[in-house]
C-alpha cells in the first residue's frame, strides 16, 4: 500500500474509533499497523529525502504521526507490549530527522533539494509542513525539546518566507519557492494554493504549539485560513470535485472546482472541519483560553460562556459569561493585526494585562456578565517584493479583499495610504473616483471573477 494511502487509512480510522467510539474502525487500524510491520517495503524504507512521489514512498516522512496516534490508542487498550514495541519501532524508523534538522539548525531549506519525487528542484509544501506534526507527536511521547525546536523554526520560517496575504503557502503546484518564483506563480498561474491540504496542516500543527508554549501567537495563522481559506472555498459537489486550489492571479481569477473526482482534498475537507473544533478554545488547570472570536460555546470547569460574534463581520466582539462557579481566568486573544483592544464589562471600560499574547481576565467575570471586545481594525497591504518586481494584496483585520473588477486604470495606488482612497460601505470599500468595490474574498461566489494579487513595483 502506498505510505501515502497508508497515513490517511490509519487517521481516519483512528478517529473514527475516538470519536465514534466504532470498534470495528480500530480493528481496521490494528491490521494496518500489522501488515505494515510485516511488509518488507515498511521493514526496508528506503527513506529518500524530499520524496513525494508518485513511486510506493509518497510521502513516507509523514506517516509516523499517524503511528504514533495508534500507539497511543492501542495503549489506552492496554494491548500487548510486543505490538507496541513493534508500533514504536515502526514509528522511529520513519523519522524524517535529516529535513527536521534542517529546521533545528535554521538552515535554509532553499539550499537543498529533494533526491527524488514530482519535482526535485523544491520541497513539496504540503507534506514538509505536515511532516512537523510528527515531530511534534514525538514530542508529545518523549518531551525532547529537539522536536518542539524544529516545529517551532520551520513554523516561522514559513511564516515569513513563503506565507501569502491570506495565510496560504506552497503557489503553482505546491513547492515551497523564493520570492522570485511566488511572485512569478502568481501572476502567471492560477494553482496559487492547495486549500483543504494546506489548511488542515497549519490547523494541527498551530494547536500543538499554541498547546506546548501557550504562546496566543499561534493561533493568528489559524485564524488568517479560518476565513480566507476554509469559509471562503465554495461546495464540492456530489460526484466528488472540490475546490482543490485557491485562484489569487493578478490577471483576474474565479473560485471553480477542480475537475478530478475525489482527490486528496475531498477527503481533507470533511478531517479540516472537524479540525477546526479542536481550533476555538483552549484549557489548563486555571483558565479557559478562547483562540478564535467565532459564533460558538463552551464549558470547562463550571464556566460556560458563548460567543454572539464574528470577527470576520463584526467590529466589537460580544462574550456572555453564563456560569462561572469556580471563578477561574478566561484569556482572550490578542490578533497579530489589532492595533490596541477595549475591554468592557457590562458596559464599564476595564483595564487588563496581556501575558503570551493573551488578555487575561484574572478571576473578573461572573454569571451574567457580558463582555465586548474591540480591536482596532485598519487597511494593511502584504507585499511579496524582489528584484524590483512585486505583488501586494489589501487586509482588512484578518480578511482579505479582493477587487470586483478591474478598469483600465490602476483602480489603487499602493504608494499611498489605502484607507485615504476608499470609503467603507459596509463590509466593502468603495474605491473613490471609481465604481470598483474591495469585497473580503469570502463573499465572492463560485464563478465571479475578481483581483485580489496586483503587480507592484518594489
Amino acid at each position: 500500500l502506498f505510505m501515502y494511502f497508508f497515513e490517511k487509512y490509519l487517521r481516519g480510522l483512528i478517529e473514527n474509533y475516538q470519536y465514534c467510539q466504532n470498534e470495528k474502525a480500530y480493528i481496521m487500524a490494528r491490521d494496518f499497523i500489522l501488515s505494515a510491520i510485516n511488509d518488507d517495503s515498511y521493514i526496508h524504507p528506503r527513506l529518500i529525502l524530499g520524496n513525494n512521489g508518485p513511486d510506493n514512498e509518497i510521502e513516507w516522512y509523514t506517516i509516523t504521526e499517524s503511528i504514533l496516534l495508534f500507539f497511543e490508542t492501542a495503549k489506552n487498550k492496554g494491548e500487548n507490549k510486543e505490538l507496541l514495541d513493534k508500533t514504536m519501532e515502526l514509528a522511529n524508523r520513519f523519522k524524517y530527522k535529516e529535513f527536521w534538522d534542517f529546521a533545528y539548525k535554521k538552515d535554509c531549506i532553499l539550499n537543498y533539494k529533494p533526491l527524488a519525487g514530482q519535482n526535485t528542484d523544491f520541497f513539496h509544501s504540503y507534506s514538509h509542513l505536515n511532516t512537523f506534526n510528527s515531530a511534534m507527536k514525538f514530542y508529545e511521547i518523549t518531551g525532547d525539546e529537539y522536536y518542539l525546536t524544529s516545529a517551532l523554526n520551520f513554523y516561522e520560517y514559513v511564516r515569513t518566507t513563503q506565507e501569502l496575504a491570506t495565510g496560504g503557502y506552497g503557489p503553482h503546484k505546491e513547492w515551497f519557492l523564493p520570492k522570485d518564483r511566488i511572485i512569478d506563480s502568481i501572476v502567471k498561474y492560477h494553482d496559487s494554493f492547495e486549500t483543504q491540504c494546506d489548511s488542515y496542516a497549519v490547523y494541527r500543527l498551530s494547536n500543538s504549539l499554541l498547546s506546548y508554549t501557550a504562546d496566543a501567537y499561534y493561533g493568528n495563522w489559524e485564524e488568517k485560513l479560518l476565513y480566507n481559506a476554509t469559509l471562503s472555498t465554495i461546495d464540492m459537489s456530489k460526484n466528488g470535485r472540490v475546490m482543490y486550489y485557491s485562484d489569487y492571479n493578478v490577471n483576474g481569477a474565479k473560485k471553480t472546482l477542480i475537475n478530478p473526482q475525489w482527490t486528496c482534498c475531498a477527503g481533507t475537507r470533511p478531517l479540516l472541519l472537524s479540525e477546526l473544533t479542536r481550533t476555538i478554545y483552549f484549557k489548563d488547570d486555571s483558565a479557559l483560553y478562547v483562540n478564535l472570536y467565532t459564533e460558538s460555546s463552551v464549558e470547562y470547569k463550571g464556566l460556560k460562556i458563548v460567543q454572539m460574534s464574528d470577527i470576520s463581520k463584526d467590529d466589537e466582539i460580544k462574550i456572555k459569561v453564563l456560569k462561572n462557579r469556580k471563578r477561574i481566568k478566561l484569556c482572550l486573544r490578542m490578533p497579530e493585526w489589532a492595533k490596541g483592544a477595549h475591554v468592557f464589562i457590562n458596559e464599564e471600560e476595564v483595564g487588563f494585562h496581556t501575558k503570551d499574547s493573551w488578555i487575561v481576565l484574572e478571576n473578573t467575570v461572573k454569571r451574567g456578565d457580558e463582555i465586548k471586545l474591540n480591536f482596532k481594525k485598519e487597511l494593511t497591504v502584504e507585499s511579496i517584493k524582489c528584484d524590483g518586481k512585486g505583488i501586494s494584496a489589501i487586509n482588512y483585520g484578518p480578511v482579505t479583499l479582493a477587487l470586483d473588477k478591474k478598469s483600465s486604470e490602476k483602480p489603487i495606488n499602493f504608494k499611498e495610504r489605502i484607507d485615504a482612497q476608499v470609503i467603507p460601505e459596509g463590509r466593502n470599500f468603495i474605491i473613490k473616483n471609481s465604481h470598483n468595490r474591495l469585497i473580503p474574498y469570502m463573499d465572492y461566489e463560485k464563478g465571479a471573477q475578481y483581483y485580489l494579487y496586483f503587480e507592484t513595483e518594489d
